[in-house]
C-alpha cells in the first residue's frame, strides 16, 4: 500500500469514497483526484485532529461541552479561547500577537470587548438585546431608535451625523432624510400626489 490511498488500494471506483466510526461519524474521506482526509474525534464525535493529502494538519483541544478551547495547524499558527458557562467566548488569543476580551450580558450579547490593538468599544442593548448605544475608544459613539420590530428608526452619532427612517408593515424603508439633506420618499401617495 506503500504511496497508494486508500481508495486506491481497494481499487475503489466510486467517488467520494468515506470511511466512517461505530457512531456514524467520518472518519476518513477521498475524492476521485486521490485527495484525502483523515479525522480523529473523541468520544463525543467532535474533531481533535484532522490531516489531508497536502501535508495539512489542524488539532483541536476542546472543553467538556465540546467547545474549541485551543486549536493549531500546520502552518504554526495557534489560536485559544476561554469559554463562559454559556459557550460564548469571553477571551481569546492567538499566533499573531491578538487576543481580545467580553462582557456579555446574561443573554450571552457583548457589552464591552478590549483588545490587544488598544481597541474598545461599550454597548448598551434594549430588552431584546439589539445595540441603543456604543462608544469605542477612538471617540466615536452612536445612539440609535428603534421600533417595536428592532429595526433602526433614528441614528445619530458622534460626527454630527444623522438618519431616520420610516418603514412600512413589511418592514421595508418607505422614507429615508439625512443630515446632509439626503431624501428619499417612496410613501405611497394617493392621486392628488399627497402622502397618506
Amino acid at each position: 500500500m506503500k504511496n497508494q490511498t486508500i481508495a486506491q488500494f481497494l481499487n475503489i471506483k466510486e467517488f467520494p469514497f468515506e470511511i466512517k466510526d461505530s457512531n456514524n461519524n467520518e472518519i476518513y474521506s477521498e475524492n476521485s483526484d486521490n485527495e484525502w482526509s483523515k479525522y480523529e474525534r473523541d468520544e463525543n464525535g467532535e474533531i481533535i485532529y484532522l490531516e489531508n493529502s497536502d501535508n495539512e494538519w489542524s488539532k483541536y483541544e476542546r472543553d467538556e461541552n465540546g467547545e474549541i478551547i485551543y486549536l493549531e495547524n500546520s502552518d504554526n499558527e495557534w489560536s485559544k479561547y476561554e469559554i463562559d458557562e454559556n459557550g460564548e467566548i469571553i477571551y481569546l488569543e492567538n499566533s499573531n500577537g491578538y487576543s481580545c476580551k467580553y462582557e456579555r450580558d446574561e443573554n450571552g450579547d457583548i457589552i464591552y470587548l478590549e483588545n490587544s490593538n488598544g481597541y474598545s468599544c461599550k454597548y448598551e442593548r434594549d430588552e431584546n438585546g439589539e445595540i441603543i448605544y456604543l462608544e469605542n475608544s477612538n471617540g466615536y459613539s452612536c445612539k440609535y431608535e428603534r421600533d417595536e420590530n428592532g429595526d433602526i428608526i433614528y441614528l445619530e452619532n458622534s460626527n454630527g451625523y444623522s438618519c431616520k427612517y420610516e418603514r412600512d408593515e413589511n418592514a421595508e424603508i418607505i422614507y429615508y432624510e439625512n443630515s446632509n439633506g439626503t431624501i428619499i420618499d417612496n410613501r405611497p401617495k394617493s392621486f392628488d400626489g399627497k402622502v397618506h
